[in-house]
């Protein structure tokens, strides 16, 4: 098991926040932390909308394109959950 470095989360993070602010919504942060373990990738998201912490969860295959993997989960888990559209 380890822990996603900072780098991947960063990178993640930054993925999140351009698909999301570039279609109008504003978001004040997204915060990510995750674990690997087995080949899966357990990430742990929390995104600020104002004075809205929205949590969440996704799980994706650990591997060389883990972090577009995980930034597109949590893209389309917002998109469906909160109804944006991005």
């Amino acid at each position: 098991m380890r822990k996603l470095t900072c780098d991947e989360c960063t990178a993640i993070e930054e993925l999140v926040i351009d698909a999301i602010d570039g279609h109008g919504s504003a978001i004040d942060c997204v915060s990510i932390s995750g674990t690997v373990t087995g080949g899966k990738v357990q990430c742990h998201v929390t995104i600020t909308f104002g004075d809205y912490d929205a949590p969440l969860m996704v799980v994706v295959p650990d591997g060389e394109r883990l972090v577009e993997r995980a930034a597109r989960a949590i893209i389309t888990h917002v998109r469906k959950t909160y109804n944006y559209i991005i």
